[in-house]
């Protein structure tokens, strides 16, 4: 959880400190590859609601 929440927050930051330029670039498939800290969340929201 810890991967996914500060590079969710580092992307996100990096969107707000920037000035607006012309053209943004997209964050990677690789930067934004979250799919092992998801399937975790949801198991622990899974457990919890049980």
């Amino acid at each position: 959880m810890k991967r996914l929440d500060s590079s969710l927050r580092s992307i996100a930051d990096s969107y707000l400190h920037v000035q607006v330029r012309s053209k943004e670039v997209l964050p990677t498939r690789i930067q934004v590859n979250f799919a092992q800290e998801l399937d975790v969340l949801l198991q622990e929201i899974v457990r919890v609601l049980r």
